[in-house]
């Protein structure tokens, strides 16, 4: 799970820049989010890449059965945007919800920080520290327009 501080402020100021609704500002961050922890997760089996789990002020506490088929990153990122995008658009965020990106399948972790030996993938966490920086550069975009 990933906390995000001031999340709420950069993404007001996002979506006054661009004229968005603050919810499909929210939604647009998030699924950005998304989409770059899910390409940047590596693929043996594909259980680990299809296991990223999107929810709103309930942390899911389980494993899906969806899972990484084959393909280019760029088409399977793209399927699991549409797939991310269509869950995110049925739910409604308020002001101070919670949005949880997790992935619960138990060796996670070990790929995520690396253990014993293992190389770190550090998927979540390059992610967020980086997301700042990418809602800023939109923000950036919208006033410029």
């Amino acid at each position: 799970m990933a906390k995000l501080e001031d999340a709420d402020d950069i993404i007001r100021k996002w979506a006054e820049a661009a004229s968005l609704d603050t919810g499909k500002a929210i939604r647009a961050a998030t699924l950005d989010l998304y989409s770059n922890v899910v390409a940047d997760t590596p693929v043996d089996t594909g259980r680990l890449r299809g296991n990223w789990q999107i929810a709103v002020d309930t942390q899911p506490t389980s494993d899906i059965d969806r899972k990484y088929e084959g393909g280019t990153v760029g088409s399977e990122n793209q399927s699991a945007n549409s797939k991310a995008a269509s869950e995110l658009g049925q739910i409604k965020i308020e002001k101070n919800s919670t949005i949880y990106l997790v992935n619960n399948l138990e060796y996670a972790p070990i790929i995520e920080y690396g253990i014993g030996g293992r190389r770190e993938f550090a998927m979540l966490r390059k992610n967020v520290k980086s997301w700042k920086q990418r809602i800023a550069q939109k923000i950036k975009e919208a006033v410029d327009k």
